[in-house]
């Protein structure tokens, strides 16, 4: 049986273009999940997040449950991509940072994020959030009282008819 080999030149070149075409067709994260397509039909229309609070429930990142480790800021005002953002916490504040939740709200509400105009953050620790589920339902349904829009006005319709034969 004949092998035939080509030159490590040609497959080098190969790889070359082959690695090429896959960076010229990169896609983020904001064309992945159609915000970038959203955005540009809408234009400047497209919503970004303000006047809506929201949560981010994270497992600890930490084997300890003495020192969890859950959330994206330690502090309840954030900084850096977090500037402007107000943080609560479910069940306290944290004392160290998840790489992962800092990540997760990067692309959330982060600087630049598609929901970047988000301005109140509740941060929850998934393990204290399974453990007494009425804390957070309590915060988010009084955070909902607070932001809901009123109730609409509209005229009740009128009955169905009803035939008789």
């Amino acid at each position: 049986m004949r092998r035939h080999r080509g030159s490590p030149a040609k497959h080098l070149t190969a790889l070359a273009l082959l690695a090429a075409s896959s960076l010229a067709h990169a896609a983020t994260y904001l064309d992945d999940v159609g915000y970038a397509a959203l955005a540009a039909e809408l234009g400047a229309g497209v919503p970004d997040g303000a006047g809506v609070t929201v949560m981010q429930l994270e497992a600890s990142a930490s084997g300890d449950a003495n020192t969890p480790i859950w959330s994206p800021s330690t502090t309840a005002s954030g900084s850096g991509s977090f500037a402007g953002k107000t943080f609560t916490f479910i069940p306290d504040s944290p004392t160290a940072t998840s790489a992962h939740a800092v990540g997760v709200a990067n692309l959330f509400y982060g600087a630049g994020a598609m929901a970047d105009g988000v301005t109140d953050v509740v941060a929850a620790d998934a393990g204290a959030v399974v453990a007494t589920p009425l804390t957070a339902s309590l915060y988010l349904a009084g955070t909902a009282a607070r932001t809901a829009p009123p109730a609409p006005t509209t005229t009740p319709s009128p009955p169905p008819m009803r035939r008789t034969c």
